[in-house]
């Protein structure tokens, strides 16, 4: 029986091994890599309407337009209803980015100077530095503080990596927490800006309302209560008989076995030498 004992706790050590060391790590690593660096639709705004085409002109195009906000930058699609209207193809996508090192309002400079249809214009002005609106500064200061929380989850994560890697497990669950609770702050940044007036962006009788999109919310706070649930077990089992089945994890040669024998005094179990 203590040899049937040792054997599963092996195989159990060398599992979770493979899914808190590894799988653990890169889901998380890609998580924030792409939350921080590649994503513009934290809220999203969509409307079809009829609306002007160009400055000093009557024409009129009916379009979908739509709104994507980031945490460095905003992205404004034109897309015509149907597509070619008045001698023209109407698919436009701009970008607007107001991250460090860049200034929004040349973006919206180098748009007038370009021709950029109205409807674009008119967005992207509302997210303007210095438009009554205050769009700017809200999401700009508001993602910001996001984002900072996020890197600060990024670091931390690195340094869980390296505790684990040490077998400081208990250090390395306090990481852990350090990185579910940057995660939180970082939803709670960003999602303030719920909480505070904002301008209305009309097209005529329609109106277009950004909304917080769910599944990264979701998925941050999914993950940031799984990483919450698993450093809480892991500081509960310190200095218990679990702390031995949690060190099985590194065991990877015949020189650790000791640690099962442990494990197996701990039970009551007989083993043999």
């Amino acid at each position: 029986l203590g040899t049937f004992i040792r054997t599963v706790y092996t195989f159990c050590g060398h599992f979770l091994l493979w899914n808190v060391r590894v799988k653990h790590s890169i889901e998380l690593h890609f998580l924030l890599f792409v939350g921080v660096n590649f994503t513009g639709d934290w809220e999203v705004g969509l409307v079809n309407a009829t609306t002007t085409y160009k400055s000093f002109s009557n024409s009129v195009v009916e379009a979908d337009i739509g709104l994507n906000v980031g945490l460095q930058r905003i992205n404004i699609t034109l897309k015509g209803n149907p597509v070619h209207q008045i001698n023209q193809t109407i698919n436009y996508n701009e970008q607007f980015l107001w991250n460090f090192g860049e200034d929004a309002n040349d973006y919206y400079n180098e748009g007038l100077k370009s021709g950029l249809p109205n409807p674009i214009l008119y967005i992207s002005e509302k997210f303007f530095q210095h438009n009554p609106c205050a769009l700017y500064t809200q999401y700009r200061l508001y993602g910001h503080y996001a984002s900072a929380c996020m890197w600060v989850a990024f670091c931390s994560w690195i340094i869980c990596n390296i505790l684990f890697s040490m077998s400081v497990f208990i250090y390395g669950a306090y990481m852990i927490l350090v990185t579910a609770s940057f995660f939180i702050f970082s939803l709670l940044s960003f999602y303030t800006i719920k909480y505070v007036p904002l301008c209305d962006i009309k097209f005529g009788a329609e109106s277009m309302t950004p909304t917080t999109e769910d599944h990264f919310g979701s998925l941050f706070q999914i993950y940031g209560c799984c990483c919450h649930t698993f450093s809480t077990c892991r500081l509960f089992s310190y200095n218990t008989i679990y702390e031995y089945f949690w060190m099985v994890c590194l065991t990877v040669s015949h020189k650790h076995k000791y640690i099962i024998y442990k494990c197996s005094e701990q039970c009551g179990m007989e083993h043999e030498p």
